[in-house]
């Protein structure tokens, strides 16, 4: 029960210190964290028509639908976003970006994957395996022994691949 603990210990320490990392560099791009995963749905979400409704961004970040529309109000406001009313059905609502937002959503991204590799690189294999390994579980994986032992491979694969990368 304890090597399950120690898992569950390090994918968690992973999934958090990522998580502060991109609230972090959202700040910096004065975004809040949750104005930064709400335009994130927005462009990414599941699009209907090019945009998603508010309701749809509430049940992406599993706040209430008013949250939501705060959220958005506030995207707006910085110019982030649009909203628009359906063309199907026009008592929908919906929120798109703009190209602002995809500008600012860029310079986040840009932001989190450096901060991103930084991280990674002082992780170990052995946390690598047990975040990947905690997730397949939170998805729904199925892994037995094989599968295990599989992702440790991979695990190894991708970190020489990375160290011959960096070494050219």
């Amino acid at each position: 029960m304890d090597a399950y603990f120690e898992g569950v210990a390090r994918a968690r320490y992973i999934i958090r210190r990522t998580f502060r990392i991109f609230d972090e560099v959202a700040r910096n791009s004065d975004l809040e964290p949750l104005q930064h995963q709400a335009l994130i749905q927005i462009l990414g979400g599941g699009v209907t028509e090019g945009a998603l409704p508010v309701s749809r961004i509430a049940e992406r970040l599993n706040v209430t639908s008013a949250f939501a529309s705060r959220l958005v109000q506030d995207l707006e406001a910085k110019e982030l976003v649009v909203r628009r009313p359906s063309e199907v059905d026009r008592r929908v609502i919906l929120v798109e970006a703009t190209a602002h937002g995809r500008r600012c959503l860029t310079t986040v991204s840009d932001g989190v994957r450096r901060d991103v590799a930084y991280f990674q690189s002082h992780l170990t294999e052995e946390d690598r395996a047990a975040a990947l390994t905690v997730m397949a579980f939170y998805v729904g994986v199925p892994l037995n022994d094989d599968d295990l032992e599989s992702i440790r491979s991979l695990v190894q694969s991708a970190i020489h691949a990375q160290r011959e990368a960096a070494a050219r």
